[in-house]
């Protein structure tokens, strides 16, 4: 639960952000310089920020998986078969 709303959180601040950098962009009397700089800064910065995610998503995942592999049981044949090998 905790994530998602982290999750939710991060992409509301993201569409704020655009909505407010589009705003005085387009509303504001700018130079031409300031409209040529400001989507560039804003793609690079979305690209940035979808990479951080991706990046906590694929770690939780991982991590999840090094769990479950762990947590299976060794086959009772096995651990005879180790014992028996361990005493000859």
């Amino acid at each position: 639960m905790k994530t998602k709303f982290a999750t939710a959180f991060t992409v509301l601040a993201w569409l704020g952000n655009w909505w407010l950098i589009l705003w005085i962009n387009f509303a504001a009397e700018l130079s031409l310089l300031m409209h040529l700089v400001a989507i560039p800064v804003l793609l690079l910065s979305t690209a940035f920020g979808v990479g951080k995610l991706l990046e906590q998503r694929q770690a939780r995942h991982r991590r999840t998986l090094r769990v479950k592999s762990q947590a299976q049981p060794t086959p009772a044949r096995v651990q005879l078969n180790t014992r028996a090998r361990l005493q000859h």
